[in-house]
């Protein structure tokens, strides 16, 4: 395991873990141990290699240069993407 995505409901056990949502990252070698609370905690664990160089994240975009994400971010908002069939919703890049 490499990360968590903690999907709205604190993890208990993380000491540097986030409050309530979010990405919660394991160094190479380090440990991992972490509970739900009372109420649950619906989470996501991420596994794999360890990556060739570091990545930018913005929004919902991940790359290995931030104009790479740019790129995206403009082309999306051409709508340069194929929409998901059966899916109408389509989500607004982030504002900030």
């Amino acid at each position: 395991v490499r990360a968590l995505l903690v999907c709205g409901a604190p993890l208990v056990g993380c000491v540097a873990g986030p409050e309530g949502g979010g990405f919660w990252f394991r160094r190479v070698g380090g440990g991992l141990g972490f509970g739900a609370g009372p109420g649950g905690a619906p989470f996501f664990l991420l596994g794999g290699g360890v990556m060739d160089a570091p990545r930018h994240f913005w929004g919902n975009f991940g790359a290995s240069a931030p104009q790479m994400i740019t790129g995206a971010a403009r082309r999306w908002e051409a709508r340069g993407f194929d929409p998901v069939p059966g899916d109408a919703e389509r989500i607004p890049l982030p504002q900030d």
